[in-house]
């Protein structure tokens, strides 16, 4: 770590403000994201667990080699968003670091987000599809909540298994607030011009009864995009 960053401890209001900078800019530079790499030896967790949100935004060798650090990290929010943030990289070390994360971390959220990227990882791989079927169809029979049978369905639906669409759609109604907001949020990833009507007329019927702020909110925004998505297709 640089005498700068040694001084300011990783915690100081000079390090959290640079990391607030570094969220704003469009683009990661090589330099910036060596800073990062520095910042990820912070005595703060908080400066750390930042530090592994932002580097989402680079796909270099030396982002990939920090966020596999911070995965491992004592700090579970910090290896949640490190988890979250291996999205990126699609090869065999970060898919199975992601699934001994899945398999043996002992935070619920570690494992729910390394699930979720696995998710977004897998679909786009190589590898053949019936393995990857096969193990998201495992996950979802071992899956304690809702949230993490909702991203299995996703990724099989990405997967061809068109059938467990209507399954997140059922979870837009679902009993918990934050799993309907996280049902519509799902929604709007795997969004295409095959399923959007269908999502639109589930959205619509549910802001109808909603009576959450939270789920009204999330609803209005996802009706927004989807309907922009459309537009942009006719035009």
């Amino acid at each position: 770590m640089d005498d700068e960053v040694r001084e300011r401890g990783g915690s100081g209001e000079e390090t959290l403000g640079k990391l607030y900078e570094l969220e704003k800019q469009k683009e990661l530079s090589l330099e910036d994201v060596a800073l990062l790499g520095e910042m990820a030896n912070a005595d703060s967790g908080e400066v750390r667990s930042i530090t592994a949100g932002i580097l989402a935004r680079s796909e270099s060798a030396l982002a990939r080699a920090t966020l596999v650090k911070l995965s491992h990290d004592g700090d579970a929010l910090v290896r949640v968003n490190a988890c979250d943030s291996l999205s990126n990289f699609t090869d065999d070390e970060i898919v199975g670091l992601l699934k001994q994360k899945v398999a043996k971390d002992t935070n619920a959220l570690v494992r729910s987000y390394a699930l979720i990227a696995l998710s977004d990882i897998l679909p786009r791989m190589d590898d053949e599809k019936e393995v990857q079927l096969r193990f998201f169809e495992g996950m979802l029979k071992k899956a304690r909540n809702v949230r993490d049978k909702i991203t299995c369905y996703k990724a099989l639906y990405r997967l061809g298994k068109t059938e467990f669409l209507n399954k997140i759609l059922e979870e837009v109604s679902g009993v918990r607030y934050q799993n309907r907001c996280f049902a519509i949020n799902t929604l709007l990833e795997i969004a295409n011009s095959e399923n959007q009507v269908l999502m639109l007329k589930c959205l619509k019927e549910q802001r109808k009864k909603e009576k959450t702020v939270a789920v009204q909110s999330t609803i209005d925004r996802a009706v927004s995009e989807l309907k922009q998505l459309i537009e942009c297709k006719r035009g």
